[in-house]
């Protein structure tokens, strides 16, 4: 090779690396902006269809560039769904695929993120695979990250009874307006149906006990018996084949297995009321985190919680490293000012 055309391609290297850097800090750009307002990550969401594009080209050249965003974003800016639909991208990328499992766990932190990374992948467009079906690569990161989750965070986003209400609701609402409708077109002649255009794809509600049965996850044994709703075992014999930790305990033989109700402010305040005893009894136990906090502030001052409670939450709104550390965007801030707006003198 002459030096001329040695001088040439190292121009065309620089050139390309100049491109990618450039995509690079468009798609971050765009991400970040996710900080005012989060796509709605639908087929025809024009930013979503936008970072799709710059991460298909910037994984044939850096796929765990793609990755390594989904992380800054997750770990750094705090924006959750922005992350898990990088995430998903990146699980519909084969360039990628070598590279989700190193960063899969630290991304996702909650179940909810879990779940959110399946059911975001299940609602991109043009995808490997249709239906329900999950990539491998994304099936064995799934598989990986599920024992990090305990048994307080399973039982609180364990959301299948709250899905089956809610269908059940939303079909009984159905039948009510069809009925409605049968009795209004009673007496005149049926109008001719339009043709329906298909429905665009929405995310799938996700629950933990269809993932767990869809990936076929094992381990750890207690916890997916009790997501599963499985019977303890009857005796020693099929406790020990069921290989359950610790010992047999006959009082609990054939029944129902079920997580622990998780204690939170939620829980608390559906018992007790909202009134100045139960959060002042959540402070006191310091079962309110900074996010519920912030966002019940009207609660705290309305139900008139004592002084030295009120004292505390103004301390954590003044603590500059509280604040820093709270994951909280700003308008949280503005919504929580906008919230408390009440006349103090007629409190």
């Amino acid at each position: 090779m002459s030096s001329d055309q040695g001088v040439a391609e190292l121009e065309r290297e620089g050139s390309h690396k100049t491109d990618l850097n450039a995509l690079k800090t468009t798609l971050l750009n765009t991400v970040c902006a996710s900080m005012i307002a989060e796509p709605k990550f639908g087929p025809d969401d024009i930013v979503s269809n936008a970072i799709r594009d710059m991460v298909k080209e910037i994984a044939q050249r850096d796929p765990e560039f793609i990755l390594k965003l989904a992380l800054y974003v997750r770990d750094d800016l705090n924006i959750r769904s922005t992350a898990n639909f990088l995430t998903a991208l990146a699980a519909d990328t084969p360039q990628c695929t070598p590279y989700m499992r190193k960063y899969f766990k630290a991304i996702v932190r909650l179940p909810s993120d879990w779940l959110d990374i399946a059911a975001l992948y299940q609602m991109l467009p043009d995808r490997k695979l249709q239906g329900r079906a999950i990539p491998t690569c994304l099936r064995e990161a799934m598989k990986h990250k599920f024992p990090a989750f305990d048994a307080y965070q399973l039982g609180k986003y364990n959301k299948e009874g709250k899905l089956k209400r809610k269908a059940k609701k939303a079909k009984n609402e159905k039948a009510e307006k069809g009925k409605k409708k049968a009795d209004d077109d009673s007496g005149g002649e049926e109008e001719e149906a339009g043709e329906k255009k298909p429905d665009a794809p929405k995310k799938r509600d996700l629950t933990l006990k269809q993932m767990i049965r869809q990936l076929h996850i094992r381990d750890p044994v207690l916890h997916v018996m009790s997501v599963l709703g499985k019977k303890y075992p009857i005796n020693e014999e099929e406790f020990f084949r069921s290989k359950l930790p610790g010992n047999f305990d006959a009082a609990k033989a054939g029944r129902r297995m079920k997580l622990p109700i998780p204690e939170t402010w939620e829980t608390l305040l559906s018992a007790k009321g909202n009134k100045a005893a139960t959060w002042e009894e959540l402070i006191d136990h310091k079962k309110l985190p900074f996010m519920a906090m912030l966002r019940n502030l009207r609660n705290l001052i309305l139900t008139g919680v004592s002084w030295k409670h009120h004292s505390w939450a103004v301390s954590k709104l003044c603590n500059e490293k509280t604040i820093a550390s709270s994951r909280q965007f700003p308008f949280a801030f503005f919504s929580a000012y906008e919230a408390i707006n009440v006349d103090l003198e007629k409190l």
